[in-house]
């Protein structure tokens, strides 16, 4: 049997991460992998520029 081990707790405050997840099947047997990225969007202004 797979390791069941859970994601991170999330942060009220990211905004920034994204998880995949990634199944792969092949020989008779299914195997899943999960991904955790982050786009370095926290910390970027409340506020839209002025032009």
């Amino acid at each position: 049997m797979a390791s069941r081990t859970p994601c991170h707790p999330w942060k009220g405050s990211d905004f920034d991460s994204i998880y995949g997840v990634t199944l792969r099947r092949g020989e008779g047997k299914a195997v899943a992998s999960l991904r955790h990225e982050q786009q370095q969007l926290n910390g970027q202004a409340a506020a839209c520029p002025k032009s």
